[in-house]
């Protein structure tokens, strides 16, 4: 993997005459570290809360799909492809668009909209998180 926080920054603090400084080195290391992580842990929180919004708002979403999918045309238009195949193909020019249009489009973008949020959020607190978890390891 890639090199440490301590490791990225020593060559600059060491090759700058601060070799003899070792106190100094280590105290704006430190206070690096502690940025780093306070930022992590804001992050983490931050997009937590978030992500659990939008599990809450992606149930809500599913419920209404649901719904909206059973009281549409689709389930309908799909049971007569299957029951009268010969009509479909007779027609399937009328069908395939008044099937396209039977397809609520909007609540289907909306629910990969949710989705999206809560992949991404998890993302950022599984990112985040690595900060705050390899620090608690390191001082154990």
């Amino acid at each position: 993997m890639g090199k440490s926080f301590e490791e990225k920054i020593s060559p600059f603090l060491f090759s700058q005459g601060l070799a003899d400084r070792g106190d100094l080195a280590s105290k704006i290391v430190i206070r690096l570290q502690k940025k780093e992580r306070f930022n992590a842990l804001v992050k983490t929180a931050v997009f937590g809360i978030l992500s659990i919004f939008a599990v809450v708002l992606c149930v809500l979403t599913w419920r209404s799909q649901s719904s909206v999918i059973m009281n549409s045309e689709v389930t309908k238009l799909l049971s007569l492809a299957f029951s009268d195949t010969a009509v479909v193909l007779s027609y399937w020019k009328e069908y395939s668009l008044s099937l396209l249009e039977s397809i609520p489009f909007v609540s289907i973008a909306f629910l990969l909209a949710c989705l999206w949020a809560i992949f991404a959020s998890v993302h950022v607190v599984i990112k985040n998180s690595k900060v705050l978890f390899n620090h608690a390891i390191r001082h154990v």
